[in-house]
């Protein structure tokens, strides 16, 4: 059987990181004697690393993030598949990002499983039709 791509990864996060990390540069970058803008040096040192961590990992995760086929769910990590049988899902949320009254296309989702096991999977584009599309699936199973 061939699996169907139900969600994808959304790129939007690395104009963040990017920039956080272009920024953070500058700032080290800039010269001045202030004692102030010094200890502000080592803060931007540590965002540099935080924002790299961050595009890094994005970075390694797969492309496709959730794929399903007749029967399972197969949601994508970084080394591993996950499957899931339709009735075992006791409950799905979805987080569209927003910033500042400014709802995004992306977002989150979190599977509850019956046996109380919760998955998070960040980064899903289009989020409003993953929903759809999810509901759907269980919704014939």
């Amino acid at each position: 059987m061939d699996k169907i791509i139900v969600a994808k990864k959304s790129n939007f996060s690395i104009i963040t990181w990017v920039m956080g990390i272009a920024l953070m540069i500058i700032l080290i970058l800039v010269p001045n004697e202030n004692e102030l803008a010094n200890k502000l040096s080592y803060l931007a040192f540590v965002l540099i690393l935080y924002f790299t961590i961050k595009l890094f990992i994005h970075l390694i995760k797969p492309n496709v993030l959730i794929e399903r086929d007749d029967e399972k769910l197969y949601i994508s990590k970084t080394r591993t598949v996950v499957e899931i049988e339709p009735n075992t899902i006791t409950n799905i949320e979805f987080k569209a990002s927003k910033r500042r009254d400014v709802n995004y296309d992306y977002g989150k989702l979190i599977l509850t499983l019956k046996k109380g096991k919760t998955i998070k999977i960040n980064s899903i584009a289009r989020i409003e039709e993953v929903k759809k599309s999810i509901l759907s699936f269980i919704r014939k199973k």
